[in-house]
């Protein structure tokens, strides 16, 4: 891909958050030639990107700041080691100065959901943020520029942006606008950028805009296939961005639907799962049942995508899409019942407690934004159980606001019934049930004597390097005899995420997970190793 047009020397781009900042950092780490600065008029935040301790938690990204800001050489596990280098990444809240020397300017603004509009009717995003940017940018831009969109946004969008800019534009000021959604995912984030699946870029069907998306893929090219940079036209990009989320939030949800199923009919999901994803028409990915998918991005573009065919007249379409959300919000709320079911909380006298492991949406991050967790701990705690949670990522207040957020009028009960807890054995202690809300790989019970490819199916899993969630070698583990000695009965764990080996039962556990025959311990009963085997073949479909 060769690009013939202005050098490109100065990007920058508008919001550092979740979006922003790790792409405006690979861009930089990648490509040394050019400078780029991150603007935002939150100084707490770019205070925090130009030290050690970065706004949010993401594996590989504070050594590719580092990098990038010209730190000294560091290694990781998804770059190269890198010497000394011209520092090339700048974090700012001087947006105005910033805006006038760019040659490119990103806009990586969240653009959240808007109040829903009724059933079928979906939730349009809230564009109020993405607007004044783009107006300010206009007002303040001093030569041609290009803007390119990374944040999700309605299709049509790029469209309506040229005019809506076009009357703030300086006189002779020319600009094209392009569509380029971001498509990593919180906690593999770095190694998303580093390594994409494909870069989007949409433009205008124009030989202005084609010029400009050739600019733009010159960038991209200094690290990524020439054949995964995709150009379309904007409408068909920005509606991409959609349409994958909506798919991937379509598997989850068929997967726990048929969780239901197999809980009544006392089929294994994890066993259904791996039959499924063995065609190859399926595949294996986003095919594990949990209490429910969270983030930021799928319900709110599940919602999205409803809201759009319900405005184009496809009721049916809308419903369809819908239901992706409202099967999502019943897997949760199942989750919660059951637990009520099988540790009943105590009516009287002292508080039945609960051990949650886990409140982050996912495993290696701190983001909450719309975690399973949330609904789960709020219903609990209004049934009247004390509840004791840790999540190793998550700061405590973060974990209270939610709860406020999410309890109303009843956030007082926060202080009588929520604990927050340092580790994992304190959050389990005196529990008479322990809810794994989180998938983290220090959860894994490795048994004490193991059957002879035990060891062996471990360190493929390791190998191939699939995911957080399944077992990995040479790390410690939660020792779970010591959480059994000290936990009430029933002893019931509650796993959210089916990624517990089953012969946790031996010590006493009541292991109860989605979509799967629940397992207690029966002494003088043999373990039957075949079960834990064909789990952890079937830990690897996500």
């Amino acid at each position: 891909m060769v690009y013939t047009g202005p050098r490109i020397k100065n990007v920058c781009c508008v919001g550092a958050g979740y979006v922003g900042g790790p792409s405006s950092a690979i861009l930089a780490l990648r490509v040394p030639e050019i400078d780029v600065t991150v603007v935002d008029k939150n100084a707490s935040r770019v205070a925090a990107w130009n030290s050690d301790h970065l706004p949010f938690s993401e594996p590989g990204l504070l050594d590719a700041v580092k990098a990038a800001r010209g730190s000294d050489s560091v290694q990781t596990t998804t770059t190269a080691t890198t010497s000394r280098r011209r520092p090339n990444l700048f974090f700012s809240t001087e947006v105005d100065s910033t805006i006038r020397k760019a040659d490119v300017i990103f806009v990586a603004v969240e653009t959240p959901s808007g109040k829903l509009d009724g059933p079928g009717s979906g939730a349009a995003p809230d564009l109020t943020s993405f607007h004044a940017v783009i107006k300010h940018v206009a007002k303040t831009a001093e030569k041609d520029f290009i803007l390119v969109n990374k944040s999700t946004v309605p299709c049509g969008t790029a469209d309506a942006t040229k005019e809506m800019i076009g009357p703030f534009l300086r006189p002779g000021v020319k600009c094209q606008v392009l569509s380029n959604p971001e498509f990593l995912a919180e906690g593999t984030a770095v190694s998303d950028l580093l390594r994409p699946d494909r870069i989007l870029i949409g433009s205008d069907e124009t030989d202005e805009g084609n010029a400009a998306a050739d600019a733009l893929a010159s960038l991209y090219a200094k690290w990524v296939p020439a054949d995964q940079i995709i150009t379309m036209n904007s409408r068909s990009s920005e509606l991409s961005k959609l349409a994958a989320n909506a798919l991937l939030a379509q598997r989850i949800s068929s997967i726990n639907a048929l969780s239901a199923v197999c809980d009544r009919v006392g089929a294994d999901v994890t066993q259904v799962s791996r039959a499924c994803g063995l065609d190859h028409r399926i595949g294996r990915h986003m095919l594990r049942s949990t209490l429910g998918f969270g983030g930021s991005c799928f319900k709110k573009d599940v919602l999205h995508l409803t809201n759009t065919a319900a405005r184009l007249g496809l009721p049916d379409v809308a419903s369809f899409f819908e239901s992706v959300v409202n099967i999502n919000t019943y897997q949760t709320t199942r989750f919660t019942e059951n637990i009520m079911s099988r540790v009943p909380s105590n009516p009287v006298g002292r508080r039945t407690v609960l051990g949650m492991l886990g409140f982050a949406f996912k495993p290696d991050t701190d983001d909450t934004r719309e975690s399973p967790a949330i609904p789960v701990i709020r219903d609990l705690v209004l049934a009247g159980y004390k509840i004791n949670i840790f999540d190793p990522l998550v700061h405590e207040e973060q974990i209270r606001q939610d709860l406020r957020a999410s309890l109303a009028e009843a956030q007082y009960k926060i202080d009588e019934q929520v604990y927050i807890c340092t580790d994992v054995y304190e959050a389990c202690d005196g529990a008479s049930g322990i809810a794994i809300l989180n998938s983290w790989t220090d959860l894994q019970y490795i048994p004490p004597k193991q059957d002879s490819d035990f060891s062996t199916r471990i360190a493929d899993i390791k190998r191939d390097n699939i995911s957080t969630s399944v077992i990995e070698v040479g790390r410690d583990h939660i020792d779970w005899e010591r959480i059994a000695d000290r936990m009430h009965n029933p002893k019931c764990i509650f796993d959210g995420h089916n990624v517990l080996d089953r012969r946790l039962a031996d010590l006493g556990f009541c292991i109860d997970g989605i979509g799967r025959p629940t397992i207690a311990y029966t002494q003088g009963l043999p373990w039957d190793g075949r079960v834990s085997r064909a789990f952890i073949s079937s830990s690897i479909l996500y």
